[in-house]
Order: C-alpha cells, then sequence, then structure tokens
C-alpha cells in the first residue's frame, strides 16, 4: 500500500512541530512515491523536503532518492559534484563525521561511473573521498564504490566476497528492520559492481533477489529496474527467451509509470534479444525505440548497448562494415565494451581491419587476467584467436573453450565453437571441424538463435555434412544437417508466452501468474491457449513434460 503509505507520511509531515522531522517524513515519502512508480510526485516531496532537511541520514537519503529518479525518469538532480560537496558537508568541519552516510552517497556518485563514464579527474576524487570516508569498517558500500570506480584494480579485493554475496544483501539489507531508501541503492550498486567485475551467476543472483524483493513490496519502479538489468543478464548468458520476457515486462512497465530513461535502457536488451533470435526487424526498432526515449541525454551505458545490438544486427546479416562502425562505439563503456570485444574483432577481420582491434585485445587480456572471469576469458581469447594465425590462434580457440565447465553463457561458447570450426576447415582439418560446428548448432538451435544455426549449417554442409528434410512442416523448403535436432519450446513460443508456460508448469494460477507480470488472468488464458497447440499439447498438466526440451539451454 504505498500510495497510502506516501499520504500518511505526507500527513504526518503536515502535523510535525519540528522543521527536522517534517523533512525526515517528506524525505521517506519521496523514498516510497519513487519505488511505487509516481515520479513526479517524488521529484516534489524532494524539493519540500530537502530546506527542512538536517539529519545526515536524511540528506543521505534524498540524494540517493534524487540521483535515482534521474538515472530512471531524467528528472534533473545532483551532479557529481554536487554529490562531492554533500559529502564535504557531511564530514564536518574536522572531515571525520557522518562516515556511513558519506559512504552511502559517495557509492551512489560511483554508480554514476557505471552509468555515464565519469571523467579522470571527477574518479579521482570519488576515490579519494571513498578513502577518506572508510575507517576500515566501511564493508560493502566502500567495496562497490572501489570497484565501480576502478573495476581490474580492485577486483582481487572483491572477488573473495562474492560468492555468499547474494546472501549477505538477503539477511543484511532486506529484513523488516532494514530502511527503506538503502535497499534499492544496495542491490543496484551490488548488481553494477557484480556486472563490472563480470561475475554473470552472482549478477543473476542479485537482480532475481531484486525482482522478486521489490515485486513482493509492490515497488514497481524499482521492480522495472531489475528486470531490465536481469534481463540483460540472461541474454549475455544465452537465456534469450527468459531475458526478452524480463526486459519486455521492464519496458512495458517503465513507459506506463513515465521512467523515460529506464524504458531507453529496457529497449536495448529487447533488441540485443531480438538480434540473437534473427527477427532484424523488430531488433533495429528497439534500437530506434531506445535511442529516440534516450534523446539528447547522454547515458554512456545505454548507447553503448544501443550499439552492441545494433552491430550484433549487422553481423548477422554479413554487413561487417556495419557492424564495424556500430561496435567501435561500444568502446565508450568500458564494461560493454569488454563483452562485445569478440564481435568487434570479428567485425575487425571482417574488414581488413586486424591492425586497428589489437590494441584494444592487448589491454582486454591484461584485463581478463585481473578479472579471472571464464565468461570474460572466453570473449577475450576468442578474439585473441581471430587476429592468430597457425598454432596460436588453435591455442587461444583451446583456452577459451576450457573455460566451458564455469561459463554462464553457452551461446558465447557456441559462437567460439563456431569460429573454430570454420577456422579448422579453412585448415583442412575437416573430422575436428565438424565436431565443433554440430556442438555450436545444436546449442543454437535449442536458443532459436535463427542466424547463427543457419551460418553453422552452412558450414557443416561445406565440411561435407549430409542434409535432410525437416520434420513435415506445411512449406517447409530449407534442409537441415542429419543430426540437427528438432528446435525446444524457446524456438516455438514467443518470449511471453514461454514465460507464461513455464509460471504455469510450475503450478501458479492464471491470477497468480496475472499478478506476477502485470496482466489480467483472461490475457493469461488467452496465451496458455495459443502456447498449448504449438507445443503439440492440450491441456494444462502436460506442461511440464513439453517444456523439458528446454530446460538445458
Amino acid at each position: 500500500a504505498l500510495a497510502e503509505a506516501v499520504a500518511a507520511l505526507r500527513r504526518a509531515a503536515a502535523l510535525s512541530p519540528a522543521a527536522g522531522e517534517a523533512g525526515r517524513r517528506l524525505a521517506a515519502a519521496a523514498e516510497i512515491a519513487r519505488q511505487a512508480g509516481a515520479v513526479g510526485d517524488s521529484a516534489l516531496l524532494v524539493r519540500q523536503a530537502r530546506p527542512l532537511a538536517t539529519d545526515p541520514a536524511v540528506l543521505a537519503d534524498l540524494a540517493l532518492t534524487q540521483v535515482a529518479l534521474t538515472s530512471t525518469a531524467a528528472v534533473p538532480g545532483h551532479t557529481i559534484d554536487d554529490l562531492l560537496d554533500l559529502v564535504d558537508r557531511l564530514a564536518g568541519p574536522h572531515g571525520d563525521a557522518n562516515g556511513v552516510q558519506r559512504l552511502r552517497v559517495l557509492a551512489t556518485a560511483a554508480c554514476g561511473q557505471w552509468v555515464y563514464v565519469l571523467p579522470d579527474d571527477q574518479r579521482e576524487r570519488l576515490r579519494q573521498a571513498v578513502d577518506a570516508a572508510d575507517d576500515g569498517n566501511g564493508g560493502l558500500l566502500a567495496l562497490m564504490g572501489r570497484v565501480l570506480l576502478h573495476p581490474a584494480e580492485n577486483a582481487s579485493q572483491a572477488r573473495p566476497h562474492l560468492p555468499g554475496l547474494s546472501g549477505f544483501i538477503q539477511d543484511t539489507y532486506l529484513v523488516d528492520e532494514t530502511d527503506r531508501p538503502s535497499r534499492p541503492q544496495i542491490i543496484v550498486g551490488v548488481g553494477f559492481m557484480t556486472e563490472a567485475l563480470h561475475d554473470l551467476s552472482t549478477a543473476l543472483d542479485t537482480w532475481s533477489m531484486g525482482v522478486d524483493h521489490f515485486h513482493r513490496a509492490s515497488a514497481a519502479g524499482d521492480e522495472s529496474w531489475m528486470l531490465r538489468e536481469r534481463g540483460l543478464v540472461r541474454v549475455c548468458s544465452g537465456q534469450l527467451q527468459e531475458g526478452l520476457a524480463d526486459a519486455e515486462l521492464g519496458l512495458r512497465i517503465s513507459t506506463d509509470l513515465g521512467l523515460r530513461i529506464g524504458a531507453a535502457d529496457a529497449a536495448t536488451t529487447t533488441a540485443r534479444a531480438y538480434a540473437w533470435l534473427g527477427d532484424d526487424t523488430r531488433a533495429l526498432a528497439a534500437v530506434s525505440q531506445s535511442r529516440e526515449l534516450l534523446g539528447s541525454d547522454d547515458v554512456v551505458v545505454i548507447k553503448a548497448r544501443a550499439s552492441w545490438a545494433a552491430g550484433l544486427v549487422a553481423l548477422g546479416g554479413h554487413r561487417y562494415e556495419d557492424a564495424w562502425i556500430a561496435l567501435n562505439a561500444v568502446q565508450a563503456h568500458p564494461t560493454t565494451g569488454l563483452w562485445a570485444i569478440a564481435d568487434l574483432t570479428e567485425a575487425a577481420v571482417r574488414t581488413g581491419r586486424a591492425e586497428q582491434v589489437a590494441p584494444l585485445l592487448a589491454r582486454a587480456s591484461a584485463q581478463a587476467a585481473a578479472f579471472r572471469s571464464p565468461y570474460l576469458d572466453n570473449l577475450v581469447r576468442r578474439g585473441l584467436a581471430q587476429v592468430a594465425s597457425g598454432a596460436d590462434a588453435a591455442e587461444h580457440f583451446e583456452a577459451a573453450l576450457a573455460t566451458a565447465d564455469e561459463n554462464p553463457s553457452p551461446l558465447e561458447l557456441a559462437r567460439t565453437r563456431l569460429a573454430y570450426g570454420e577456422w579448422l576447415r579453412r585448415q583442412r582439418r575437416i573430422i575436428d571441424a565438424r565436431g565443433h560446428l554440430g556442438a555450436a548448432l545444436r546449442v543454437f538451435d535449442a536458443a532459436g538463435a535463427g542466424p547463427w544455426a543457419e551460418r553453422a549449417t552452412t558450414e557443416l554442409r561445406a565440411a561435407g555434412i549430409a542434409t535432410v528434410r525437416p520434420p513435415a512442416t506445411p512449406g517447409a523448403t530449407k534442409t537441415t544437417p542429419a543430426h540437427r535436432r528438432a528446435p525446444g519450446p524457446a524456438a516455438v513460443l514467443t518470449a511471453q508466452e514461454l514465460q507464461i508456460a513455464r509460471l504455469a508448469a510450475a503450478g501458479l494460477t492464471n491470477r497468480e501468474i496475472a499478478d506476477r507480470i502485470y496482466l489480467s488472468p483472461r490475457t493469461i488464458a488467452t496465451h496458455l491457449y495459443k502456447a498449448f497447440p504449438k507445443l503439440g499439447i492440450s491441456n494444462r498438466t502436460q506442461l511440464r513434460a513439453a517444456l523439458e526440451p528446454d530446460a538445458s539451454v
């Protein structure tokens, strides 16, 4: 009942005899309104609370709310310099007061590095401020600040904390007694931090925890934030339909609530998912939608994600010059640039620019050594293999595939197998090439990654694999390798149909599913009615078995 809570706090503030107490209650109301997605109301409450606030915790709360409004809805607010000035005020005349509140503000400011990519001088000022505020007990806030400002330099310090991080957040910050303003800050900050460290598994756990928590709290504004970030990580991890469903739901909620920046971000993930799935028309429409929503706002991470999607579409369509231009733009955001390094290298090699990408690969290789991330190692090694020759290329390919046991992205591994198979075929190692190409094709098929499946099929034909007609499908004319398995549920259902089918298979009623994804029970029933014949079943009890072939993707 967030709207009722806002109204009650507003009334309590009006009845408060002390200005400081009125400011505290208005600040709490502003944050609750923001979480509920009431952007205009939240911004108004922040303006009303600011001249009344004197308590350091309230000043920090207001700063966090204002930054979140700017990051999701483009509400004008604090600059990084404003936040640094606030930190100086909180430090007091001796410079050592309110360490925790200063770290709260600084961790939020450090998120600006992730979103906007700050100039070196601002990052240095933030780093010095974090060091000054941390008395050795800064804990997670100090770690977040340092990692987001300088990920590679602080990776070794952060890595030991990652395995139990999700449980620590759950037990420490999501209990009922925790101050409400800290929850979104901690989850968003840790989510960004784990992405900056290229730990997709911990990032996925963090964003999933946020989705569940804020859905239960009816905090739709923050739930949409968690959904779009979880969608991003799921697409990176090869869970295309799940990621697309998250991103589309995050886009719908953000649009309904007027969260323009959030909607622009969600659209980039839908674009990449559609690019993987081979729906170029929808992918490019989503890229255009993101750029239109973003307008003149210079949100570097969103621009980079949009360019990555456009580059992936161009790669899939063999438009390598366009891919080179788009993927070069991704490098403006350090982390996203690393995730796109193998794509950029492929475009560089296909356009005769291998020497231009070599310095980027060298820098990426040095960073990968610091991060020790199987996901990043695979991407960097694939890139190095594509610009190498002879035994060096084979060594890099083998090293890239050696990450398979711990790599959370089967699709990126399949891309590596595809590239290796292509290289092996050119080296006339046909038998070895067939093994890698066939393994890649099975992953692409299962995920519904059409363009890459077709590319693997073409390579297999060139390697001498016989083709057969697919199972009877009206109007089908394409041939496929004899060992190619039939597409799983992810390839025959839309993202939303698959999401609903899985929830129904888990035992949720139509009403419970409707509550989960903000649709009506009637709409849920319609989606299931459409999904059943696609899966070859006639009722709900058959869903679990029908979805099992996709469980390994």
